[in-house]
């Protein structure tokens, strides 16, 4: 099995037990984020 988006960049899995409350905001993604973001939404968590 190859190493997935989220390992590659370093990302912890995390339990969210807030609902959909967001901490960081939101905010105009920049076209590197974006380009992961792509990536990651392939990957069921």
């Amino acid at each position: 099995m190859s190493e997935t988006i989220y390992q590659m960049l370093g990302v912890k899995p995390v339990i969210n037990a807030m609902g959909n409350v967001t901490v960081l905001g939101g905010s105009v993604l920049s076209p590197g984020v974006r380009a992961a973001m792509d990536a990651a939404n392939d990957i069921f968590v």
